[in-house]
């Protein structure tokens, strides 16, 4: 197995650059399926998708996620970004439509701290309580169980509203809050997978996260018109 890793900028103006990130374990877990996904990604779709991997699992920590939006953007300006992490407990893939802007002060990450109400007014305070993607998931959601089905992976695959108040959300947030900033689109999307125990598992996660980002590009080249 090849490990994608982010590739030079390009110079062509039809590559569409998708930018996504996995998160490292935490609980006892020693792997967490979001980031041995990513690792079995391609870093090209077809001919114009190119996938940027970040290069290392993100660290299940407040701290440590705030400042990653902006470096993230700044450094990749990717056409959509793509985090992708577990749910507990779910046995289905799910594209998330929102996240919240508080409700992290009841959550501990993997060091033990949240993110308190005081930090949320002073980060976000005159943000509003929920932002959402601009890429339109309903249209997404078809798109993808096709595309699932047609590769015959077995998969079932939502279109849902609970990323939830945990380092999900969290980061989810923060990003849509970053585009925010500068007005217009928020192409950014959160994926949560389901709990995997073994190699099968990951390449057929590997399998539905390529057709949720084809599902995810064609859409939102329909919203732009092209």
């Amino acid at each position: 197995v090849t490990v994608a890793l982010i590739m030079p900028p390009t110079t062509s103006s039809d590559e569409i650059k998708v930018l996504i990130t996995g998160f490292g374990p935490f609980q006892d877990a020693a792997k967490n399926p979001s980031w041995e996904i990513c690792k079995l990604l391609p870093s090209n779709i077809a001919p114009r998708i190119r996938l940027l991997i970040h290069p290392e699992p993100l660290k299940v920590s407040y701290a440590t996620l705030l400042p990653i939006a902006p470096k993230l953007l700044a450094e990749h300006t990717p056409d959509i970004v793509l985090y992708i992490g577990l749910a507990v407990g779910q046995p289905y893939y799910s594209l998330e439509k929102s996240a919240s802007k508080s409700g992290y002060h009841q959550n501990p990450d993997v060091t033990r701290r949240v993110f308190t109400k005081a930090e949320t007014k002073k980060v976000w305070g005159k943000l509003p309580e929920t932002l959402s993607s601009t890429i339109d998931l309903d249209a997404v959601g078809p798109k993808w169980a096709t595309g699932v089905k047609t590769r015959k992976y077995g998969a079932d695959v939502r279109v849902t509203d609970d990323v939830g108040e945990f380092v999900c959300g969290f980061v989810y947030f923060a990003t849509l809050a970053e585009m925010a900033k500068k007005g217009g689109e928020r192409p950014v999307v959160f994926l949560h997978v389901p709990e995997m125990g073994e190699g099968k598992e990951f390449q057929v996660g590997a399998g539905v996260v390529v057709e949720a980002v084809k599902a995810l590009v064609k859409v939102w080249e329909e919203g732009r018109g092209l």
